[in-house]
């Protein structure tokens, strides 16, 4: 991945975070100036549901549409509770068991699109999915 794309993946993902709120749980108090004026700016991109939705379900909601590989930061985060706070880590436990499931060819268009070569050319065998999140049927 190259500079610039890593920079719009990275823009993407702050949109997103916006978008669903996700900014809105950050206490604004004890930042510096810059730091307010960029929050106060993301809060302002937040759809007008996310700031009436738990804050919980903002967060995962976020992670979700960000895709698999976000949601697994956000699922290690939960067991993090000294890295990002209990409050935090409690929250991002909804994607351990409530993920929303996605078909396998989903999952290989991400890897082929992530790594920019089919998949026949890395991996021998791509099976399907044999577990999952309790609740989540596979499509």
């Amino acid at each position: 991945m190259n500079r610039f794309s890593a920079l719009v993946s990275l823009a993407r993902a702050g949109f997103v975070l916006a978008r669903e709120g996700a900014f809105l749980i950050i206490p604004a108090d004890d930042l510096p100036l810059p730091a307010r004026i960029g929050l106060r700016i993301a809060n302002m991109l937040a759809r007008k549901r996310a700031a009436e939705s738990a804050r919980s379900e903002r967060l995962s909601k976020a992670l979700n549409r960000l895709g698999p590989s976000w949601v697994k930061l956000g699922q290690f985060l939960a067991t993090r509770p000294d890295v990002v706070g209990v409050q935090i880590a409690g929250d991002l436990e909804l994607l351990q068991d409530q993920m929303e499931a996605f078909a396998t060819s989903e999952a290989k268009a991400a890897i082929e699109s992530s790594l920019g070569r089919p998949m026949d050319d890395m991996f021998a065998t791509f099976d399907e999915p044999i577990a999952g999140a309790p609740g989540n049927a596979q499509r």
